[in-house]
């Protein structure tokens, strides 16, 4: 699975529009580096290694999904999101929806739209499953009180995330 991260309670937004996307998510976990490694040295390595990555590997399939549209292919791509613990239950599994969201809107819009046509004529399709915070840990932390390990820990961290987990074509 290609795992895309994001920082605590991110996006926060309720929208309904193709506004937000990842990259703007991307870009502002990106910028709190510093933050978390001031909190913990061990981070740094998430950042420079994990985010990064992930991001790249994002551009990558997309690169792929769009080369196969172009040769007549459809595709199904399958979705999950997660949360960390730290809020109720109902709201980490909108969290998560907006999470998804934010990827989908991050794809109909990358490369300067390219993929968008595919979507209107449904070449590509989404199918989605927000697991919110059940899936979580029963280590990480949803502690409110201890924002050093429901936030700013590994294991927080890794949970605040979707999953591109398949794909098919047709």
């Amino acid at each position: 699975p290609i795992k895309i991260y994001f920082h605590n309670d991110e996006p926060k937004e309720q929208f309904e529009n193709d506004y937000l996307n990842y990259r703007d998510s991307y870009i502002s976990y990106f910028k709190k580096l510093v933050d978390y490694v001031s909190r913990d040295s061990m981070l740094e390595f998430f950042f420079t290694d994990t985010l990064k990555n992930s991001f790249v590997k994002l551009n990558q399939a997309l690169d792929f999904f769009l080369s196969k549209l172009e040769s007549g292919k459809v595709i199904k791509v399958v979705v999950k999101g997660y949360s960390s613990p730290l809020y109720d239950s109902k709201y980490n599994e909108m969290l998560s929806s907006r999470r998804i969201k934010s990827v989908v809107n991050y794809m109909k819009q990358y490369n300067g739209g390219k993929l968008l046509v595919y979507f209107l004529e449904d070449k590509i399709t989404i199918e989605e499953a927000s697991f919110g915070e059940t899936l979580a840990p029963l280590e990480v932390s949803d502690s409110k009180k201890n924002k050093l390990k429901s936030i700013y820990s590994l294991g927080a961290m890794q949970q605040r995330r979707v999953e591109i987990v398949d794909f098919k074509l047709f």
